[in-house]
């Protein structure tokens, strides 16, 4: 307090304390300019542990809890004290407990929606007649997606279940034949289906939750623990592959066809022709959707049947769920067979991007774009060849409507067009034609939109993007894990089967999985519309990318080495060894030639050039032993230098010279910079 030199005056005065309640006080900007300097000063001076090293991490980890814990418990008691509060309102009190109520009940949503339903009257004869509809689209095979398939199964499972209750009981309707339940118990052999993202559900659950299971548990065999021979895909890859085989063949057959007679305005095909064209599309989108169905129901019924200790001697007893689950759930065969699969799924859907639609089926001269060069300042005029435009999914529905209710039996009219026409003989292929359009038109929605929008069609025929979503299973870990490593997630776990056991028939499909990293990409930001699934992809696509070129650049360069190290080993030598027995074997071929020659991988948006990076990696290895070569040559006598340094120079030179000649992987003849001790020319 500073002293007064000169004279001061005592002045009486009124104290009153008054209390200002606005929040926009002037003096904001300083209260939180000096807050920030003094949290700056305080991280400043404060004794930090630097790393994990450090001798004194514990006195200073005891020292700032020390600090901390009287202000962590006075936050704790007061939000204790809030806490009281707002429960001293009864209302409060009565919503607590009916949500810890409708959390410990199981199925409360379900149960409450049958319990309102029974209350209409005659609800169970609509219910009856949306399984009936399911379940004949089902036996018809009248779909085309997976989610399609699925869904009628689940509408299946759950009408049923809503049906029986205490109003209604569905084996009194089975028995007046109203619903079938012996057909929809032959479905149900596919006893898992996907529900929701990485969500499985078990469609006996239907069954079993029913009010009148228990009384009729007999007539049920899909209740019953049994595998389905459905999710074994090894016995089903022998057809699988005839399929592939037999399209692919006949698709050939047709793109060559075009290729030589054209398809211009000059070439008009039939309608039979059109309708042949029709059916092959048609066809491999079936097999697409059939192939995609497999895969995902595969791995459907692995998330609900994890494996354990004691049925795969590899998985240890301490390992999660989700890891018992896909990483020790599976065997070299059932890896092998998911990436040929996956191959087979996305190798037939790249044939799309290579088809062009062009004006009178010629390439146009005039397009910079073919050219390699930029389109001009006024922009290039694309002329689309006019066609003719499909009925809307409005019109196709509305059609199949009118169809039905006209020609099928099932229609609740005592006289249907149907009776009138099955009379006269003359009459008899008109019904059959109605019957094969209405039966037709239920995939025409989905062949219109091949041809203008393939994401739309092609996307959910092949859409894998399941098989990386683990929300589900991120949340029964109750926060003791944020994310999975990748030695748990499927893309990676069959990318590094292949690299691991180096099957020389599967190196060629090491970058299929990788494909599914782009299908989780797509659903993340087009289904679920959430960023930060997508920049959680994008995380591990960086880390399995880096650790998938570290791991073949390094077995490249190691098979290439032992190869030149077979060639030049003395033949003389090697039949001597062979006389006493000891046979030394040659390298077993492998393909990395097709992988040396991709330079546009497709990953997440981004083209990469896979050849570049494996050449960079592959030169740092040759020099680096090299470098150690020379080192030893310097470090040995003359006799060691006679005998074993020009073996040792020749091997490594030589495979790296057999590499550029077989793969071209460096196609630039200037000298190389120097490193170290090594220059090539």
């Amino acid at each position: 307090m500073l002293p007064a030199h000169g004279k001061y005056v005592r002045v009486a005065y009124a104290r009153f304390s008054t209390a200002n309640f606005d929040t926009n006080f002037e003096d904001r900007n300083a209260f939180v300019t000096g807050i920030a300097r003094y949290i700056e000063q305080a991280t400043v001076h404060s004794s930090m542990v630097k790393c994990n090293e450090q001798p004194n991490r514990v006195e200073i980890y005891e020292k700032t809890v020390e600090v901390l814990e009287p202000e962590v418990t006075k936050l704790m008691k007061f939000m204790y004290f809030q806490f009281l509060r707002k429960m001293a309102d009864p209302q409060s009190i009565q919503e607590s407990q009916n949500l810890s109520m409708f959390l410990a009940n199981h199925n409360r949503i379900t149960q409450c929606l049958q319990q309102q339903l029974e209350v209409i009257p005659g609800y169970e004869e609509l219910l009856a007649d949306i399984v009936n509809i399911s379940v004949d689209y089902y036996e018809n095979k009248m779909y085309l997606t997976p989610s399609e398939k699925h869904m009628l199964l689940k509408v299946m499972g759950f009408g049923l279940y809503l049906m029986d209750g205490n109003v209604s009981n569905i084996y009194k309707l089975d028995a007046k034949k109203r619903i079938n339940l012996g057909k929809i118990d032959k479905f149900f052999k596919l006893q898992v289906v996907p529900l929701f993202g990485d969500m499985q559900i078990e469609l006996s659950r239907y069954i079993e939750t029913s009010a009148h299971y228990e009384e009729n548990k007999s007539k049920w065999t899909c209740t019953q623990s049994s595998i389905s021979p459905q999710y074994n895909l090894c016995e089903q890859m022998v057809q699988i592959r005839d399929d592939h085989i037999r399209f692919i063949s006949e698709l050939a057959r047709y793109s060559n066809s075009e290729v030589v007679t054209g398809s211009g305005l000059d070439s008009q095909k039939s309608d039979e022709e059109y309708r042949e064209l029709f059916d092959l599309a048609l066809r491999g989108l079936q097999l697409l959707s059939k192939w995609s169905t497999h895969v995902m129901e595969v791995y459907s019924w692995k998330l609900v049947h994890p494996t354990d200790k004691f049925c795969n001697k590899d998985c240890p007893g301490t390992a999660e769920e989700y890891e018992r689950a896909t990483r020790y759930n599976y065997t070299s065969e059932e890896k092998f067979a998911l990436v040929e699969v996956i191959a087979m799924i996305k190798g037939l859907q790249a044939i799309r991007k290579t088809i062009c639609d062009w004006e009178g089926a010629r390439e146009p001269p005039n397009d910079p774009c073919l050219r390699g060069e930029k389109d001009p300042k006024g922009g290039f005029d694309i002329k689309v060849p006019r066609r003719a435009v499909g009925p809307s999914s409005t019109q196709l529905y509305m059609v199949r409507t009118m169809l039905e209710s006209l020609i099928a039996d099932k229609s609740g009219s005592k006289k249907t067009l149907r009776s009138s026409l099955d009379g006269p003989i003359r009459h008899c292929s008109t019904v059959v034609s109605c019957l094969s359009c209405g039966s037709e038109s239920s995939s025409s929605n989905n062949i219109m939109l091949f041809p203008s929008c393939p994401p739309e069609a092609l996307q959910h025929c092949c859409d894998l993007s399941q098989l990386w979503f683990r929300e589900f299973f991120l949340e029964l870990t109750m926060g003791r894990r944020i994310q999975f490593p990748i030695e748990m997630s499927m893309p990676w776990i069959l990318t590094d089967h292949i690299l691991e056991t180096k099957e020389p028939s599967m190196m060629e499909y090491v970058l299929y999985p990788l494909d599914l990293y782009n299908d989780s990409g797509y659903y993340a930001l087009t289904k679920f519309k959430k960023q930060f699934l997508y920049d959680e992809i994008e995380a591990e696509v960086n880390l399995c990318f880096d650790q998938f070129v570290y791991k073949l650049a390094d077995q490249i360069f190691a098979y290439y080495k032992a190869m030149s190290g077979s060639v030049l080993l003395d033949k003389r030598f090697r039949a001597e060894c062979k006389n006493y027995g000891v046979i030394i074997p040659y390298p077993p071929s492998n393909r990395y030639e097709t992988l040396l020659k991709q330079r546009h991988v497709q990953l997440l948006g981004r083209s990469i050039d896979l050849n570049r990076l494996i050449t960079q990696r592959i030169s740092a290895a040759m020099y680096k032993s090299l470098d150690q070569a020379i080192s030893r040559f310097e470090s040995e006598d003359l006799t060691s230098i006679v005998v074993r340094t020009p073996g040792q120079g020749h091997t490594v030179t030589f495979g790296s010279t057999f590499q550029k000649h077989k793969h071209k992987t460096n196609k630039n003849p200037q000298k190389s910079p120097p490193r170290g001790k090594c220059t090539f020319r």
